[in-house]
């Protein structure tokens, strides 16, 4: 591993380095699929770990510098919310957090620490899928327990696949969604990928005598707005959002999507849409909070299209 140890818990400020890519580091076969994600689409950055508690660092020359938060207290049923938030604070300066979501074998479920994470992150989070039935969610070294005979994410069938196909955008006209698409477009010219815009709308909602004919023609304006005459393949989707976008994804190297989700007292909540790409997309999913697109929560909500005509 080349670089120091960084031990100051990751609570002094860093100049940012302009390319380096924070990976949550314990150990588990979640790092593991998180680190090697990192070498398949976003290869040639440096990587700096960052890990809550004492674990062993990775045997890897792209690691150039190790960041060590010291863990939290173990609050029953608030450890995988104190663990994001001290990996978040590990990977101040960096451009991009990279995790391994939890994998137990159901498609519905995604590690508490890895969603928390999202929700607080001020910069883009990438969050790699695990093979099912590893366990590999990101949890404190103190509170980890053994596990054996696991399959190696980087070769195990069903890994994060992320690697060769596009990357595919989620575009809604917001503010979340523009800077998404920012970030899928510079992220692609990095490494000659190219670029889908994906626009969905359900007219499931709808009511039966709705015009949905000029709905469509209006759908295609927007989507139209939202890429600009920018570098990418715009497509419309119709159906449920979350669906069509892992469906748009299936084969990606990635999935970007904005969050715009708000709680109460304005703290930043996991949008459901975001929320849903997260726990059912095949590939590795980015999210970017109105706080990591530098964009106004109250003003980032999707914009609708007028009807034609």
């Amino acid at each position: 591993m080349n670089g120091d140890d960084d031990d100051d818990g990751g609570r002094r400020p860093r100049a940012r380095a302009g390319n380096e890519i924070a990976v949550g580091w314990d150990g588990s076969p979640g790092a593991h699929a998180a680190l090697a994600l990192v070498h398949r689409v976003l290869p040639g950055r440096p990587v700096v770990t960052v890990t809550v508690g004492d674990a062993p660092g990775p045997d890897d020359p792209a690691v150039v510098r190790r960041v060590i938060v010291p863990a939290p207290p173990a609050v029953p049923g608030r450890i995988g919310r104190a663990v994001a938030v001290a990996l978040v604070e590990g990977a101040d300066g960096c451009d991009l957090l990279v995790l391994g979501a939890r994998s137990t074998g159901r498609a519905d479920l995604l590690g508490s620490t890895a969603s928390a994470v999202v929700e607080h992150a001020g910069i883009p989070v990438l969050v790699a899928p695990v093979p099912p039935g590893t366990g590999g969610g990101f949890v404190p070294a103190e509170t980890r327990t053994a596990v054996t005979d696991l399959p190696h994410p980087r070769t195990a069938p069903g890994a994060a696949p992320g690697g060769t196909g596009p990357v595919v955008v989620g575009v809604d006209g917001s503010a979340s969604g523009r800077a998404a698409l920012r970030w899928a477009v510079a992220e692609a010219a990095r490494t000659g990928r190219t670029v889908r815009a994906v626009r969905v709308w359900d007219p499931a909602p709808l009511p039966v005598d709705a015009p949905l004919a000029g709905l469509r023609s209006a759908e295609r304006a927007a989507l139209a707005a939202d890429v600009a005459g920018g570098p990418v393949v715009a497509e419309l989707r119709e159906g449920p959002v979350a669906a069509e976008l892992c469906r748009a994804a299936d084969a990606a190297a990635m999935l970007v999507v904005g969050s715009h989700g708000r709680g109460r007292l304005g703290r930043m909540l996991l949008g459901s849409v975001s929320a849903a790409c997260l726990q059912h997309a095949r590939c590795p999913v980015v999210v970017l909070t109105p706080a990591a697109a530098g964009a106004d929560p109250a003003a980032d909500r999707p914009a609708a299209a007028a009807p034609a005509g």
